[in-house]
This record gives structure tokens, sequence and C-alpha cells, in this order.
């Protein structure tokens, strides 16, 4: 007589971590966790009327302009972080916080190096820089991933 035997080659383990990521993302950006005030004005104001530009602020986009400049290599990412995590690599949750921080890593570059449209003349005085997104760096420095559900 035939006996069959069931061998689990690590599809449990799988089924589970994507049973517990169910819905799970990625947020990028400004998270405003414990995000003081200055002059009443917050580090999501200050990301906001930058990304968005104001009556008086020309739109200076470095969430949106480094989600459409690397969607690509991110899928890519994603695809090859998902074939990990299927061939048992890697935990789903450790893919999703890697692909949140190659995501921060290009915002951060993004915010660092744009430079258009430039600062006023007198902006520039003030600040004692021509870079338009950084001063003091609590903006760059406030860029963060989460994994949610």
């Amino acid at each position: 007589m035939n006996k069959l035997v069931d061998k689990d080659k690590g599809f449990n383990k799988l089924l589970k971590d994507f049973t517990d990521l169910d819905g799970s993302h990625v947020t990028l950006g400004i998270h405003g966790k414990d995000d003081e005030e200055v002059d009443g004005v917050t580090l999501v104001d200050v990301a906001t009327f930058n990304e968005f530009g104001t009556r008086t602020t020309p739109e200076r986009s470095f969430l949106r302009r480094t989600a459409e400049e690397k969607k690509g290599e991110w899928a890519e990412m994603s695809k090859g972080l998902t074939r990990r995590v299927l061939d048992g690599k890697m935990p789903a949750r450790a893919a999703l916080e890697l692909l949140g921080e190659k995501a921060v890593g290009d915002v951060k570059k993004t915010l660092t190096e744009l430079d258009t449209p430039a600062n006023a003349p007198s902006t520039i005085e003030q600040k004692g820089s021509s870079n338009p997104l950084v001063d003091t760096g609590r903006l760059r420095g406030a860029i963060a991933h989460e994994v949610r559900k």
C-alpha cells in the first residue's frame, strides 16, 4: 500500500506571510508625526506649499516628480522583491520595507538636487543658499515611509 506524504516546502509559511500583510502598502512622504510648528507652519505645510505651489511660491514637486520619474524602476524592484518572497528568500514585510527605503532615498535625492524654479535673489540672500528646497534640512530629514494595513 502506498503512503501519501504531505511535504510542506514553505508554502504554509508563505501563505501566512501574505495573509498577515493582507491590504498592506507603503506610504511615502511627510507623515506629520511630532510635526512641531515653527512660526505657525508645520513641515507638512512646507511640503504641501512646495509640492503644489502657492500664490507666492512656485510649485517645486519633489514627491510627484520622483514618483513619475522612478515608477518604472520601482515596479521592476517590486517584481524582483516579489520573486524573492515567492522563492522563500525574504519575508513579505521586509520586501515592502526595502521598497519604501528605496523610495525615500529617491525622494531625498530629488529634493536635494532640485534647482528649478530657482529661488528669488532675495531668498538666496536670506538663506545663504540657492537650493530651493533645502534650508535647515528638516524637510529632507522628515521624508519617510511606513508599511501600513
